[in-house]
């Protein structure tokens, strides 16, 4: 991989998006959240509910990870180019759709940011149906949309008629979701065209990648502890 890198992540990185999902014992928390400053996270969402975990398990925000507890933006310098983040809130409820006002917020907040920055990318943890809607009323505005949450997961698709690149997050953190921008998105009109202005890819985490040894360190205390 040539050129800047951008390394992002959505939610539940340290608690499930629903309730048959199984979750993390609170002793694994500190260990994980180790972890995961070692990736080197530029961004992520962190939802109250991993927020309330990490607490109990008396345990700081890993860095990288900003608590989304409402809309927020922000913006990353990557290389020369001005990257706008539009990060959205859990759902009021799982099983509801998400409300008009919901994803107007999120819309809103993109707009404002977009004419500011080279890519805008918004970062949700709604799951795929609400993410379709949410591409669907957006129209275009989001140059990029990173998924996560309840659905399948998603190599890279486009939408809104070719001016949205859609990927979501596979479950289980068993694979790395990539895309490549080979062209700054111009214009109003800009729609991105697969192979030539954007890449996508994902890498399947399995027997190929050696450990790393400085997680297998990490985590032998945890492992000792449950294997006891």
């Amino acid at each position: 991989m040539t050129g800047p890198v951008l390394i992002l992540a959505g939610g539940y990185e340290f608690e499930p998006y629903g309730h048959d999902q199984e979750a993390p014992v609170p002793q694994s928390l500190p260990f994980l959240a180790k972890v995961h400053e070692l990736m080197g996270y530029d961004a992520a969402i962190l939802t109250p509910l991993e927020e309330h975990a990490l607490a109990a398990a008396k345990t700081p925000l890993p860095k990288g990870f900003t608590l989304v507890d409402t809309v927020k933006t922000r913006v990353l310098k990557v290389g020369d180019a001005d990257i706008g983040l539009v990060m959205a809130p859990p759902l009021k409820s799982e099983r509801m759709p998400p409300s008009l006002e919901e994803m107007n917020a999120v819309i809103d907040a993109a707009k404002a940011l977009k004419p500011k920055v080279k890519l805008l990318i918004a970062l949700t943890p709604w799951g795929i149906v609400p993410e379709k809607q949410l591409i669907d009323l957006g129209a275009g505005v989001f140059h990029v949309v990173l998924g996560s949450g309840q659905g399948s997961g998603l190599t890279g698709r486009l939408d809104a008629d070719g001016r949205t690149a859609w990927v979501r997050a596979f479950m289980k953190g068993k694979a790395l979701s990539e895309i490549r921008i080979l062209a700054w998105p111009e214009g109003d009109d800009f729609k991105w065209i697969s192979n030539q202005t954007v890449l996508f890819g994902a890498k399947a985490l399995d027997d190929r990648y050696p450990e790393d040894q400085a997680v297998v360190d990490m985590l032998r205390p945890l492992n000792q502890e449950q294997t006891r």
